[in-house]
């Protein structure tokens, strides 16, 4: 999850350097779209030789393994959508920086945001009053 949230901040700075040129950037983080990517067929599950890592991966697995072809997302509507932001009117004037793709990743993203408005929350006395 750490590399995914920092090709994120990338995309994101990349966004605030190229944008005075009239460059724009479009992150797209999709949710699950059924395609061969998670054929068990086709795909490669290794277990971890790091007992750290473990958690994560014995989470992770359980998760992917037994998906492929229930995914919800339709990857046809997905790429036209794509296609249908970057050649409308919306790329000429706003356009967003990121752009979830699928109701399971608009869920996932507002389960993030909402973690870390709590997160916030919960620490504002430790986090605020800091002025002179």
């Amino acid at each position: 999850m750490g590399s995914i949230a920092a090709w994120g901040a990338a995309v994101e700075s990349l966004n605030l350097e190229s944008k005075p040129f009239g460059i724009k950037t479009l992150l797209v983080e999709p949710g699950y779209f059924r395609t061969e990517f998670l054929n068990e067929k086709k795909a490669v599950f290794v277990d971890t030789k790091i007992d750290d890592y473990r958690p994560l991966v014995d989470n992770l697995y359980p998760q992917v393994k037994g998906i492929h072809q229930k995914q919800p997302g339709d990857p046809a509507k997905g790429v036209a959508r794509i296609v249908d932001l970057v050649k409308s009117d919306a790329a000429t004037t706003e356009f967003p920086v990121s752009l979830a793709l699928g109701d399971d990743a608009l869920e996932a993203i507002r389960n993030k945001c909402q973690a870390t408005l709590d997160l916030l929350d919960k620490w504002a006395d430790k986090s605020s009053n800091m002025t002179f």
